[in-house]
């Protein structure tokens, strides 16, 4: 296996796992459940840009160093943000949304 192949596999679990995540984001009805999820959503989705910007570079065997270096230090930079941040890129605070009622929470019990 050569490198451009490892890069494409973790391209595919990347990818997976962002589909996961959003999958997760839609059903959850607590807003910090939501808030959780697309964490590991915006997560996600920068991991598969970070590792399709190294799978392109592999693939055309040309590795741009003034292109690829900065822009994967920027997507390392809002991955560490955003996963150990108090602040989120959705939201000031976690706390702020803890009282928010989502529009599809729970169902109103039949009469």
């Amino acid at each position: 296996m050569d490198s451009t192949q490892l890069v494409f596999a973790a391209l595919c679990a990347a990818t997976g796992c962002l589909g996961i995540a959003s999958a997760n984001v839609g059903k959850a009805t607590d807003p910090m459940a939501y808030l959780e999820w697309l964490r590991w959503s915006v997560n996600f989705g920068v991991l598969t840009y970070l590792v399709q910007t190294w799978f392109v570079a592999f693939y055309t065997k040309t590795l741009p160093k003034l292109l690829l270096y900065p822009l994967s230090a920027f997507y390392l930079v809002v991955l560490f943000v955003n996963t150990f941040g108090e602040q989120t890129i959705q939201y000031q605070r976690l706390d702020s949304i803890k009282s928010v009622v989502m529009p599809w929470g729970n169902p109103s019990p039949s009469v």
